[in-house]
């Protein structure tokens, strides 16, 4: 059986968003009702690889690699939480911009707490910050920013 990294799957799960937005698109156009995100999976697959034995395999290792890395990744965990429509799919959207903004403000408080950092070393911090706990300090701060 076919098995991703995370890498693979989150690169996979992107993928299936960015055409179910496409094909969203078009059926307003036209007037059709939208599919599920579940429903829309096996279109996708369908469309990409046509035979019923590769759909099925593909939508097995999908699930498969939801359960492998749902409690270590937020975005897989939201994925599969979309696929049994246990919340809108709007909320990956919503998801993304708190995320976005959260980096932005924790990148911003690097800034002033390194002055004297290059890009690429601010970067090299970001990256550390991503992989390791976040200080107690610095959560609260971004969590005032975001209330204020």
């Amino acid at each position: 059986m076919r098995r991703f990294t995370l890498k693979q799957l989150r690169d996979l799960i992107n993928e299936i968003y960015e055409e179910k937005e496409k094909h969203d698109k078009k059926c307003k156009e036209s007037g059709l009702p939208l599919e599920t995100l579940e429903q829309y999976m096996y279109t996708f697959l369908y469309y990409k690889y046509g035979l019923k034995t590769l759909i099925l395999e593909w939508a097995a290792a999908i699930v498969n690699g939801i359960k492998m890395y749902k409690d270590e990744d937020p975005e897989v965990a939201l994925f599969a939480k979309l696929l049994k429509n246990e919340c809108e799919e709007d909320f990956r959207i919503i998801q993304a911009s708190v995320k976005d903004l959260v980096e932005k403000i924790i990148r911003r408080l690097l800034r002033e707490k390194y002055i004297h950092k290059t890009e690429p070393q601010l970067n090299e911090a970001m990256k550390k910050l991503e992989n390791d706990v976040i200080p107690e300090s610095m959560w609260k701060r971004v969590l005032e920013e975001i209330f204020e």
